[in-house]
């Protein structure tokens, strides 16, 4: 059986930037520290941070993601909420 990597996916459908009372933009820790995990790092980190107007903002944000990633993303997408959920897939 694979390993699995974990990650936690935030989903920020609220009007405020929660990293902001911090001094800083989004979460500047990624989540698993590997090189060939970089950009999803910076792309959850932003999503976690950066306000969502609706699916067809967050499907421009994720523009370049796997299209079930991208639509797992927009089915769960709660605007004036904060969802979290993880995702799992086989270690590279």
């Amino acid at each position: 059986m694979p390993k699995m990597v974990r990650f936690t996916v935030t989903l920020n459908g609220t009007d405020k930037n929660p990293f902001e009372i911090y001094g800083v933009k989004q979460n500047p820790f990624p989540q698993v520290a590997r090189y060939e995990y970089t950009a999803l790092n910076q792309l959850l980190a932003n999503l976690a941070a950066e306000p969502i107007r609706d699916t067809d903002h967050l499907r421009e944000r994720m523009k370049g993601a796997d299209p079930k990633f991208i639509d797992g993303c927009c089915e769960r997408f709660r605007k004036g909420e904060v969802v979290k959920f993880d995702i799992q897939f086989p270690e590279n």
